[in-house]
C-alpha cells in the first residue's frame, strides 16, 4: 500500500489525495514523472528464470513509456531503460522495489540454498544500476522483509538511506493509536456495538491484536493491513498471519526447535550480515 502510495504521488495523480495530509502539500503542477516500479514476487521468476524475468520486467516498463530498448542483459537493460526515460521527459526517473528479496527468499523456504546464492548475485548485478547512474535518478524506494549484504543493496548503495530502524520514521507503515481514534472511529463503533462493550474496551481489543510493531521501542503501530480489514468485517482475525507471514523464518525456527523468544536481544549491528549457508534466525 505504501508503495503504491509513493508511485501514485509521483504519477502527479493529486485526485487520489483529496483530503489527505501531502494533498496541500507538493505543488502539483508539473509534478509527474516516469515510475518504474518493479513487484519482484510477481515476476514469474521461478518459471522463467530470475534473469529472464527480470529482462522480461523492464521490457514491459519500456513498452508502457513506448521506449525501444536494444540491451538484452537485464542489468545492462535496465540501464537504458533509466537513460532514456530521463532523456524523453527531461526529468529524473522514480524506482520503486517492492520484496527486493523475494527471488532470495523463495528459495531459502525451499532449502535450495544454491539456487538462493545464484538469484543473489544475479540481482547484486541489477541493483548495481542504482549505484551507477544516480543521474538519472530522482527518487528511489526499496522494500523487502530480509536484509542479505550479498545483495548489495545495504553495502554497495551506501548513499541509501535504510529507514528500518530510524526512529524518525518509526510509524511510516502502521496506524498509531491516535489515528485510529481520529479516523476509524465508525468502525470502533460498530464493533463496540457488535461486542455488547464500551469503546475504551474495544480499543483495548484491537490494542491487544494488532498493536505489535515497534521499530524504536517507544512508539507502537498498529498492523494497517489486519486493522482494515477488521473494520470491515467487525470480526477479529489473524488476517496477517495468513497473508504476509515469512514462512523462510517460521521454516528456520521449526528446524532449531526454538519457540521461545521471551528476553531475546537484539543489537542493530546484529541486521549488518548474513550468510544464506549458515542464516541465524535471531
Amino acid at each position: 500500500m505504501f508503495v503504491s502510495a509513493l508511485e501514485h504521488v509521483f504519477l502527479g495523480r493529486k485526485d487520489l489525495f483529496t483530503g489527505l495530509y501531502i494533498y496541500d502539500k507538493i505543488k502539483w503542477e508539473g509534478y509527474d514523472y516516469p515510475v518504474i516500479r518493479f513487484s519482484m514476487d510477481k515476476i514469474r521468476f521461478t518459471t522463467l528464470g530470475l534473469e529472464t524475468a527480470l529482462l522480461k520486467a523492464v521490457q514491459t516498463v519500456a513498452k508502457d513509456y513506448e521506449i525501444q530498448l536494444d540491451e538484452t542483459d537485464s542489468g545492462i537493460a535496465f540501464q537504458e531503460l533509466l537513460k532514456k526515460l530521463t532523456q524523453k521527459y527531461q526529468k529524473g526517473v522514480v524506482v520503486l522495489i517492492d520484496e527486493y528479496d523475494k527471488p532470495i527468499i523463495s528459495y531459502i523456504e525451499k532449502d535450495n540454498t544454491e539456487q538462493a546464492e545464484a538469484n543473489g548475485d544475479i540481482l547484486k548485478n541489477f541493483y548495481g544500476v542504482l549505484k551507477d547512474n544516480g543521474q538519472y535518478l530522482r527518487f528511489t524506494f526499496i522494500t523487502g522483509v530480509s536484509r542479505f549484504s550479498k545483495v548489495s543493496i545495504f553495502s554497495d548503495l551506501n548513499y541509501f538511506d535504510d529507514l528500518t530502524l530510524d526512529s524518525n520514521f518509526a510509524t511510516i507503515c502502521g496506524f498509531t493509536e491516535a489515528e485510529i481514534r481520529q479516523h476509524c472511529m465508525g468502525g470502533v463503533e460498530d464493533l463496540a456495538a457488535k461486542e455488547g462493550i464500551t469503546i475504551d474496551a474495544v480499543m483495548a481489543k484491537i490494542k491487544y491484536w494488532y498493536n505489535g510493531f515497534s521499530w524504536n521501542a517507544h512508539d507502537f503501530v498498529y498492523n494497517p493491513y489486519s486493522t482494515m480489514l477488521l473494520m470491515d468485517s467487525l470480526v477479529f482475525d489473524d488476517y496477517w498471519f495468513s497473508s504476509g507471514t515469512p514462512t523462510f523464518l517460521v521454516k528456520l525456527i521449526h528446524k532449531a526447535y526454538e519457540y521461545n523468544f521471551e528476553g531475546v536481544r537484539v543489537s542493530k549491528d546484529d541486521y549488518d550480515w548474513h550468510d544464506l549457508k549458515n542464516l541465524d534466525y535471531t
